[in-house]
């Protein structure tokens, strides 16, 4: 035991292994949030990134349809793609801006 009486009192101890205990932190459940609700709206993403060339849509397509039948799980990708098209869309980002 570890006693942290001068911190919190001379009552009051815990154990090492709570002190000790390594963080494990928390997984975001991009999988629930990004079902098959946002089929559409990533396949309307997809389709815009790649008339600019930014995505290939083939792939894309692929792997979306792959994560759809529950083949894999591409939240991940579903996500960033979903993200990158928000991005492309906003002001700061129009064709005429964009670094050479």
């Amino acid at each position: 035991m570890i006693d942290i009486g001068e911190y919190l009192g001379p009552a009051v101890s815990i154990g090492e292994d709570l002190i000790t205990y390594r963080k494990l932190g928390f997984s975001v459940p991009l999988a629930h949030w990004f079902g098959n609700e946002t089929k559409d709206t990533v396949g309307l993403a997809v389709q815009r990134l790649a008339e600019h060339g930014l995505v290939q849509a083939s792939y894309a397509r692929k792997i979306f349809n792959m994560h759809l039948k529950g083949g894999r799980d591409f939240s991940a990708k579903r996500y960033t793609i979903l993200f990158f098209d928000q991005w492309w869309k906003s002001d700061q980002c129009t064709p005429m801006n964009l670094p050479a």
